[in-house]
């Protein structure tokens, strides 16, 4: 059993094959780009559409409202009067309903999740007891050609010995 963090995190990237974890890294790398870019252009579209309400509001509360809004918390303390803004606010509730309910999840499960599960899989000892149980090795019983109830599997037939 490792011991510490580092340890496990290297003997599982060591258990990845390098070009998928590269490949993974690099696909998360593209969906961090993609959330960041998409967080700056609705923090851009709030300012544009509350200057046509005539409501002034600095940048760090334009993205403080898309942050929210695409978390779906929704506070309502900065709120537009317009339809036009309204249904601005239903398209970031409902992309960052996609992007961080959806998406983050699947991609944090597929690409990162179930790899180090499977490394996890891989590194295990294999378990010797379980074998000898399953073919009744250890089973035991008065009678012979008879087992005892804890062990599966059929009864071993001894090996014939041809005559010579």
């Amino acid at each position: 059993m490792l011991k510490s963090l580092p340890a496990q995190i290297t003997a599982i990237t060591a258990a990845v094959r390098p070009a998928r974890l590269t490949r993974n890294i690099k696909f998360l790398g593209f969906f961090s780009v993609a959330l960041v870019l998409l967080t700056l252009l609705f923090t851009t579209l709030f300012h544009v559409i509350m200057e046509s309400e005539k409501q002034d509001h600095s940048w760090a509360s334009g993205l403080y409202w898309t942050l929210v809004t695409m978390s779906t918390l929704g506070f309502g303390d900065i709120t537009f009067k317009s339809d036009i803004g309204r249904l601005f606010s239903v398209v970031v509730l409902l992309s960052g309903m996609i992007f961080l309910l959806v998406l983050l999840p699947f991609t944090f499960i597929e690409f990162f999740y179930s790899p180090f599960v499977k490394a996890q899989q891989e590194a295990r000892a294999p378990r010797p007891w379980i074998r000898r149980y399953a073919t009744g090795q250890n089973c035991r019983s008065n009678e012979p050609g008879r087992r005892s109830r804890r062990c599966a599997g059929p009864v071993p037939r001894p090996i014939a010995r041809r005559a010579a």
